[in-house]
């Protein structure tokens, strides 16, 4: 009895350890299965994101090789800031053209204006029109080729775009990060942005302010117009030079600093780019504002707000 006792026992310790072992082995099993599944996928997911990538690489060598639009650019002769038009030189330089060839385009924008006009050559493969156009929108137009040997054939495999709203208005100044620090005794804001070189005088900035809101509410607004002017170059000496200009009558006090500096080759620009600005304003705990008596936690309370007038009336912030 003892004897079929133990071996019952024993049978029963075999018996737990078979299925201890068999679930340890299910569970490795079943790690080494997750493994690999991942792995596959992470390996499928691979080969579709390598072949969408040569796909889409593939689509753009062939729609480049089918448009025949080699650049596109534009300049304004005559800007009206009240009505918000412009009459602007279109250039556009295509890659070939059939013989005896007539260039056109058709143009539209969204709620817009459409409309057609015939581009002229002007020398080589550059051929340009002249249109008046409201700068309210942004247009889109497509190059038409009527030739002998060809007929009708469109010139560009994607629209061509004509952004003036953005250059005017929507996208006049871009600002870069901007941000604050704060130390026992004073905070920073520092700001950069850039302004839209449109070559046009009435589109250049005329002047610049920092608000300073506290809480939710405005609080104080800075005239940084100086120090802003200050950072697109040598600003003391270029100021110098344009006092002295003014006085001995080679330039009409009409002309702005800005404009001297940029037809005197005076900045850090090159010709053609937009002015990049970069300034502090800074604020002392104590000195500035001593009515709110601040410090590091109530500077926390402070928030700053950008304003940059034109000359033509337009107003970002």
């Amino acid at each position: 009895m003892d004897k079929t006792k133990a071996v019952i026992v024993l049978l029963v310790f075999n018996l737990i350890a078979v299925v201890y072992f068999g679930n340890s082995l299910n569970k490795k099993i079943s790690n080494v299965q997750t493994n690999v599944n991942s792995e596959l996928n992470n390996m499928r997911n691979n080969v579709m994101s390598l072949e969408s990538q040569i796909v889409n690489g593939v689509s753009r060598v062939l729609e480049a090789q089918d448009d025949r639009i080699d650049h596109v650019d534009y300049t304004v002769s005559e800007y009206d800031a009240v009505r918000k038009r412009a009459s602007l030189a279109l250039e556009v330089t295509l890659k070939e053209v059939s013989p005896e060839s007539k260039i056109s385009i058709s143009y539209s924008a969204e709620g817009g204006p459409s409309g057609e006009a015939e581009l002229v050559e002007q020398s080589g493969l550059k051929y340009g029109t002249e249109l008046e156009l409201s700068l309210e929108h942004n247009y889109e137009f497509e190059v038409w080729e009527q030739s002998p040997a060809n007929g009708q054939r469109k010139m560009n495999v994607n629209q061509q775009r004509l952004p003036l709203y953005d250059d005017f208005y929507a996208n006049r100044v871009s600002r870069s990060e901007s941000g604050t620090s704060t130390s026992k005794d004073q905070l920073d804001a520092d700001f950069s942005f850039a302004v839209k070189n449109l070559g046009i005088a009435e589109t250049e900035m005329e002047r610049v302010y920092v608000q300073v809101w506290y809480g939710n509410e405005p609080y104080d607004e800075i005239d940084v117009t100086q120090k802003v002017m200050e950072s697109i170059g040598d600003y003391n000496q270029i100021r110098d030079k344009y006092n002295l200009a003014i006085a001995s009558g080679s330039i009409d006090s009409s002309v702005s600093l800005e404009q001297f500096a940029k037809d005197n080759h005076l900045e850090k620009l090159k010709p053609g780019a937009d002015p990049q600005y970069s300034f502090r304003h800074t604020i002392k705990f104590g000195k500035d504002y001593p009515e709110l008596e601040l410090d590091i936690a109530k500077a926390k309370q402070l928030s700053f707000r950008l304003v940059i007038t034109f000359k033509d009336g337009y107003r970002y912030e």
